[in-house]
This record gives C-alpha cells, sequence and structure tokens, in this order.
C-alpha cells in the first residue's frame, strides 16, 4: 500500500506580511535566467505567541504537465491553462483549490494562478479563520534541515467539522519511521520532553528518487497533570507506540501539530514580590490585581510535537509497519545525502589551487601572447 505523503492543515486568522519585509506576501519578479516568477508567503495565527508559515512558488513555462480524468498525464499550453474547456478534463489532484464563499470559489492547475488569485481576495479575509492545506517538505540549506509548508488549498472552515477538528491548530499529519533506538528520553526529567530521531520518505528529484529524511519530533507533557489518572493512562498509551520493540525501522502513521513561537504560560502567584505578597496578606490588594492582562508568553521555541497515533488501514491494529527494508543497513543507505558545504579549509585550499593555475596560464600567455587579445 502506497504510504500517506506529510500533509499540513493550518487553522488560524491570516498574517499577511508588509510590502517591505524580507519575504513580502506576494513577490513578482524575474530569476537570474530571465524567468518570470512570482512567490507567496503567508501566516496562520492560532493563539497571539503561535504562528505557522506556509509558502508557494511558481515560474511562467511553455508547457504545463497534469494529469487528465483517466490518470493519463498530458502538456497543455501556459495560454490555455484557464480555459473551462480544458480544465473540466485534469484531474482533481493536478488542480489547485480556493474557496473563501460563495463566489470566491477557484479551481487552478497553476501555482502561479492561485497566487495571483489570493494576492486580490485573501486581505478582505485576514480577520477571518481560514484553511490552509498543502505538502510539508524538508529541505537542506546552509548544513540544516528546515520545514517548508507548500500550499495548494485554501478554504473557509466546513460548518460540520466537529468543535475539535474546528478549533485553531497548526496540524501535520504523516508517516513516521523509527525503531527502539529512536527514542531519547534522557531530558525528559528536567523538561518533560522527550525527542524522537525520525525520517519522512520524500521525493527528492529524478536522479535520486524517494529517500528518508531526518523528521525529529517531541512528546511533550507540560500541560498534562500526571498525578490525574486519565492524563496518566494517555500518556502510557501514547508511549507504547513509542518504546517499540523493533530492531528493523518500522513505521507508523502520527498526527502531529507546529509549535513555532511562544508556548502561553500560567500566572504564577508564588512569583509576586515580597511587598506585592505583603500587601495580599493585609487585605489591601487580592492576587487578581496584580496577574497580567495579557498572556504571559515563554521562551520562543520551534519544533513538531506529537499529538497521537492515527490507526486506519495497515496501521490498524496498532503495530509499526515494516519499512520497505528489510534491515537498518539497506535503510540507512537509503537516507538522503544532501550536498556537503565546503570548508574554510577546503575552500582555502581550492582558492590557493585556482590563484597558482591563474598564474600558470598568465606566465604561458606572456610566453605565447595572442595578438588579437593585444589589439
Amino acid at each position: 500500500m502506497t504510504k500517506p505523503s506529510t500533509q499540513f492543515k493550518f487553522i488560524g486568522e491570516p498574517v499577511i506580511p508588509r510590502e517591505n519585509s524580507k519575504r513580502p506576501f506576494v513577490r513578482h519578479d524575474k530569476s537570474s535566467s530571465g524567468k518570470e516568477y512570482v512567490s507567496l508567503s503567508v501566516g496562520i495565527k492560532t493563539s497571539p505567541g503561535n504562528i505557522g508559515w506556509v509558502e508557494a512558488f511558481d515560474v511562467v513555462k511553455d508547457k504545463i504537465f497534469v494529469y487528465d480524468n483517466n490518470d493519463e498525464r498530458i502538456e497543455i499550453d501556459w495560454e490555455d491553462r484557464l480555459d473551462e474547456r480544458v480544465l473540466k478534463d485534469v484531474a482533481y489532484r493536478s488542480k489547485y483549490f480556493i474557496n473563501l464563499g460563495e463566489d470566491e470559489k477557484y479551481e487552478f492547475i497553476t501555482i502561479y494562478d492561485m497566487i495571483e488569485c489570493l494576492e486580490k481576495i485573501l486581505p478582505e479575509h485576514k480577520t477571518e479563520r481560514i484553511v490552509f492545506q498543502g505538502t510539508v517538505q524538508r529541505d537542506y540549506y546552509n548544513g540544516n534541515y528546515r520545514n517548508r509548508f507548500n500550499l495548494n488549498r485554501v478554504r473557509l472552515p466546513i460548518e460540520e467539522m466537529t468543535a475539535k477538528e474546528y478549533n485553531n491548530k497548526l496540524s501535520i499529519t504523516g508517516v513516521l519511521y523509527y525503531n527502539k533506538e529512536s527514542l531519547d528520553e534522557s531530558d525528559y526529567k528536567e523538561t518533560q520532553k522527550m525527542s524522537l530521531d525520525s525520517y519522512i520518505l520524500q521525493y527528492i528529484n529524478k536522479d535520486e528518487g524517494f529517500k528518508y529524511i531526518p523528521f525529529p519530533v517531541v512528546l511533550s507533557t507540560e500541560r498534562f497533570d500526571l498525578s490525574k489518572e486519565i492524563f496518566k493512562k494517555q500518556f502510557e498509551y501514547r508511549m507504547d507506540y513509542l518504546r517499540v520493540k523493533n530492531k528493523v525501522m518500522g513505521c507508523m502513521y502520527w498526527e502531529m501539530r507546529l509549535v513555532n513561537g511562544a508556548d502561553e504560560v500560567e500566572w504564577n502567584p508564588d512569583e509576586l514580590t515580597p511587598a506585592q505578597k505583603r500587601q495580599i496578606e493585609l487585605g489591601v490588594r487580592s492576587p487578581e490585581d496584580f496577574k497580567p492582562r495579557t498572556p504571559i508568553m515563554g521562551n520562543r521555541i520551534s519544533e513538531v510535537r506529537l499529538v497521537d497515533p492515527i490507526l486506519i488501514d495497515e496501521f490498524g491494529n496498532g503495530d509499526l509497519v515494516p519499512a520497505d527494508e528489510d534491515s537498518n543497513n539497506e535503510f540507512y543507505e537509503r537516507v538522503y545525502q544532501p550536498p556537503q558545504d565546503e570548508t574554510l579549509a577546503q575552500a582555502k585550499a581550492a582558492s590557493k589551487a585556482k590563484a597558482k593555475k591563474l598564474a600558470e596560464e598568465k606566465a604561458e600567455d606572456e610566453e605565447n601572447p595572442d595578438f588579437d587579445d593585444i589589439f
């Protein structure tokens, strides 16, 4: 069975970047090769201190390659991409959708047109709760991996959604690969967090195909009172899916949350000054008089937190599903190896070698001058 791809669903209020920001809401420009492109960046705010950023990018091209309703790959001329007769023959999976109201329903076959449409209409909905959906991609840059959230659908929340689904959230779903060695509980007593060194399967390019990419996640119990039986049972249930016995890599489908900003921290009256506590003791003030009127935000963090396993299809029995590889050696051979940046020493050595070569070429030119260069 084909494993589900890593997807995101962010629900919250849109945050439109300023025009002069480093990454503006929409940018129209040309690449160094002269190709016209458009990019989009928009935040989704779920709380005062938590914002997830999604993006989209596309270039003008001569041909667009999509799938038709018979699941055959076809090509469409750029000029015909908005033709209704063309659109009706394109498969659902090759389209990008916007639904921000009865009179604002659109479908496109290019990200370019989706961005241009959002540029016009999304600012009018910046105080509404919007659902942003798309795929999660891990990019390697400057020695580190980062998460990119590539947008392909924007819509209003459906009225039939349950209360839990309707809540503001930065939700991620995906198949995580790990084994008994992947869980690190060493800092749990101090931080109430444990980390899982897991992987996701991601398409790289035509040459590399699908490769495993590191995708670290966290289980946090900071907000759980484990002295209460229900929270204790929930914790133990989640741990059953993390403290696995599998030596060879397996996988489980997980629901996760992105935390990107700062968690709200509960106000602690024990942190009042002696002078403030004295006023309370004398009945001059009450604790509520000193309670902040705005949310108290903790330290800024950016992490993906585990929520619950998704027990459907092949994951229904709750066991790790074996990876395609029969051994860990085979698995790790399929882990993506990104191009390595030059070290400073390597850069200096390359620079010296280049300077030496240029000097030799210059000396040779002086011995054998090219008269076309002289005149």
